[in-house]
Formats: structure tokens, C-alpha cells, sequence
């Protein structure tokens, strides 16, 4: 639930995909599976987010009234 480790891990798992890829691109290796291994990242910490993160509570409305 700490949203700013979230974060902190997100920003890591970019930052080393960012250093493959340029390690690749300088070496001529194949690049193709950067962009779609980012898009799962995001995605994966989109849903982390939305399953494990802050809920906000909903106000109780008394249903028998």
C-alpha cells in the first residue's frame, strides 16, 4: 500500500529496461521487444495500482431508511 515505493520500483524497472536498450542499440542488437516490454510494465504497475492502492472510503448510506 505505500504508493511511493510503487513508484520508486516502477521508475527502477525503467530506468534498467532504458540501460538494456541503449546497451542493444549501441551493440546492433534487436530493439523490437523494448516498446512492448515497457507497455507490460506500465500495465503490470497500472494494475498493481488499482488492485493494491489507496482505496477511498465510500460514504454508508442507510439503505432502510
Amino acid at each position: 500500500n505505500d504508493e511511493f515505493m510503487r513508484e520508486d520500483v516502477h521508475a527502477f524497472f525503467l530506468s534498467e529496461l532504458d540501460r538494456v536498450a541503449l546497451t542493444r542499440v549501441y551493440e546492433g542488437g534487436d530493439t523490437k521487444g523494448i516498446a512492448d516490454a515497457k507497455d507490460a510494465i506500465n500495465r503490470a504497475f497500472v494494475e498493481l495500482a488499482e488492485r493494491y492502492g489507496t482505496k477511498k472510503e465510500s460514504p454508508i448510506i442507510n439503505q432502510a431508511r
